[in-house]
C-alpha cells in the first residue's frame, strides 16, 4: 500500500512539474516560471519609499504582458503563434541581495527581444543607511555571449542604457524591463547586417549581462538562453491583387503585400513617363477591420519595382486595402536664400524665427521658418510648404532627397551653402510633408557674415484617389 502511495505523490509532483515548468536554481530554494513566463520564485519585499526613483507598479502580471506589448510591435501576435521562447534561467547578481532572470526571448529576424526581470531588492545594498538611495538609475551596459559552435565570444554594448521608468514595471517585488539587440551572427555582433541574408536559427548559447549600479559595473553568471527564428512562420499572410492606376503618365501595379508578424512588406511597380519618382509616398495600408498603417519611403529592387516595410497588424486580414493619396516626383529645379549671420551672438547654440518667403514653385510658397545653430559645429534651417489652394492636384512637399542612395559616404547631397568670405559645405535635405529640414557642418562659417543656401532640386506630390483591394492568397 505504502508503495502505491509513493508512486500516486511522485505522478502528482511529475504532472505539477510539466504543468510550471519546474527549476531548480541554487541552493537558495527553487525558482519556477509558468506558461506565460511569471517568475514563480518570491522576491524579497522591498519599500518602494526606498528608492526615489519613479518606476510604476502594477497590479498583476498581465499588466506586465501588456506592458511589454504595447512597446513592442508584434509581440503579442508573436506570443499567440508560439514564436517567442521561455528560458527561465535566473542568476544572483554579486555582491548584491538580489536575483537577475530571464524570462522570454524573441527573435523576429531583425531583432532579438530579450524580456527580464531584476529583484528589487538588488538595488538596496547590506548597509541600507548608506546605500538606500541611488544616485542614478541602474544601467543595463551589455551582453555576452560566449563562443558555441560557429559563433565567436562577443559583446554586445547597450551604451548603458538606464532603466529608465519609461522602460519598467515594477510587479511584485521585482523591476521588469527588455533589451533589443540585432540577430548573432558568426561575425561582429551589432547592426551592420543584411536583412535579406537571415536565416532560420536554432542555438543555445550561455549568455550573460553587465549591469551598472551606484558606479559599480557588476558582470552576470552565463545562463543558457534558446535563440530560435523560424523564417516561415514569421511570414502569415501572402496578399495579391490584378488591379493596376494609369493615368497622368502614372502607373502604380501592385505586385504582392507580404504580412509578417516583426515587419511586412508591400511590392510593387510605380513608373511616370515625364518625372523621376522619389521613392516617397502619401499612402496607407488598411485591414477589414479598420486597422491603418501608414506607408512612407519604397527601396528600389530593379528598374521600376520597389519594395517598402511597414509596421505589423495586431491580427491576421482575410484582406487589405492599398489606398492612395500621393505619390511623390522630383525634378532639377532649383531655389536660393540668404541667411544674415551677424545676427547670432558669438555662434553659440541659438534659434532665430525669419518666417520669410524665399522661393516659389507648383503654386506652392516656400518659407524660411527658423534657422538654428548649435555651438559653432552644426547648423539646421526648417522650412515649410505652403500651398495656394488646399485642393490643388501637385504641390511641394519637404520629402527626403535620395533617401534610400547607398553607400552613405557616396550619396549625392542636394544642398549647396556658400559663405561670404569663400568658404563652401555640402548638406542634407531631409523633411515630411509640409516640413524640410536643411542640415550642414558649420565650422566653416564662424567669422562669415551671409550664407547662401541652394537646394537643387524639388519635390512634388501628385494627387492620386486610388484604392486597391489584396485578398489572401494562403
Amino acid at each position: 500500500m505504502n508503495k502505491w502511495k509513493t508512486i500516486l505523490i511522485v505522478s502528482s509532483l511529475l504532472v505539477f512539474g510539466i504543468g510550471t515548468y519546474l527549476y531548480t536554481g541554487d541552493k537558495e530554494g527553487k525558482l519556477t516560471h509558468g506558461k506565460d513566463s511569471q517568475p514563480m520564485r518570491q522576491a524579497k519585499a522591498i519599500d518602494m519609499d526606498d528608492l526615489p526613483l519613479e518606476w510604476k507598479e502594477v497590479e498583476s502580471f498581465e499588466e506586465v504582458q501588456s506592458f511589454y506589448e504595447d512597446r513592442v510591435p508584434g509581440l503579442a501576435l508573436a506570443r499567440k503563434q508560439g514564436l517567442t521562447t521561455l528560458p527561465g534561467e535566473s542568476t544572483p547578481i554579486k555582491g548584491r541581495d538580489g536575483r537577475m532572470q530571464i524570462n522570454e526571448v524573441w527573435h523576429n529576424g531583425h531583432t532579438v527581444q530579450i524580456f527580464y526581470s531584476i529583484d528589487l531588492s538588488t538595488f538596496i545594498g547590506e548597509d541600507k543607511e548608506k546605500n538606500k538611495f541611488l544616485n542614478r538609475p541602474p544601467s543595463l551596459e551589455g551582453i555576452h555571449i560566449e563562443e558555441t559552435g560557429d559563433f565567436e565570444e562577443q559583446t554586445f554594448s547597450t551604451h548603458s542604457r538606464e532603466l529608465h521608468p519609461r522602460d519598467t514595471v515594477v510587479f511584485e517585488n521585482r523591476l521588469y524591463s527588455m533589451v533589443q539587440a540585432p540577430p548573432i551572427t558568426n561575425s561582429e555582433w551589432g547592426y551592420e547586417y543584411i536583412p535579406e541574408e537571415i536565416k532560420n536559427f536554432n542555438q543555445e548559447i550561455a549568455t550573460s549581462f553587465d549591469l551598472r549600479i551606484d558606479g559599480e559595473t557588476i558582470s552576470t553568471d552565463r545562463m543558457p538562453v534558446q535563440y530560435i527564428h523560424d523564417k516561415e512562420k514569421h511570414i502569415i499572410g501572402n496578399y495579391t491583387t490584378d488591379e493596376t492606376y494609369s493615368e497622368n503618365g502614372i502607373t502604380i501595379e501592385p505586385i504582392e503585400i507580404k504580412l509578417g508578424i516583426a515587419s511586412s512588406q508591400v511590392k510593387m511597380r510605380i513608373e511616370h513617363d515625364q518625372a523621376d519618382f522619389n521613392q516617397s509616398v502619401q499612402a496607407f495600408i488598411r485591414t477589414e477591420t479598420g486597422e491603418k498603417v501608414p506607408l512612407s519611403h519604397f527601396s528600389e529592387q530593379e528598374d521600376g519595382l520597389y519594395v517598402s516595410s511597414f509596421q505589423p497588424f495586431q491580427e491576421i486580414p482575410e484582406k487589405v486595402s492599398l489606398e492612395f493619396e500621393a505619390i511623390h516626383l522630383k525634378e532639377d529645379q532649383s531655389y536660393s536664400f540668404d541667411v544674415d549671420m551677424t545676427q547670432f551672438q558669438g555662434f553659440d547654440s541659438e534659434t532665430k524665427t525669419i518666417d520669410e518667403k524665399v522661393g516659389e514653385a507648383y503654386e506652392t510658397d516656400i518659407i524660411l521658418k527658423r534657422v538654428n545653430t548649435h555651438g559653432g559645429h552644426h547648423m539646421d534651417m526648417e522650412l515649410n510648404f505652403k500651398p495656394h489652394s488646399s485642393d490643388q492636384k501637385k504641390h511641394l512637399v519637404g520629402a527626403a532627397l535620395d533617401y534610400y542612395q547607398q553607400p552613405q559616404e557616396t550619396m549625392k547631397r542636394h544642398v549647396q551653402v556658400e559663405s561670404n568670405d569663400g568658404e563652401t559645405v555640402e548638406g542634407d535635405f531631409y523633411g515630411h510633408n509640409q516640413q524640410g529640414n536643411i542640415n550642414f557642418e558649420a565650422g566653416k562659417f564662424r567669422n562669415s557674415s551671409t550664407l547662401s543656401v541652394t537646394v537643387d532640386q524639388i519635390v512634388y506630390a501628385q494627387s492620386i484617389d486610388e484604392s486597391f483591394e489584396l485578398v489572401s492568397k494562403n
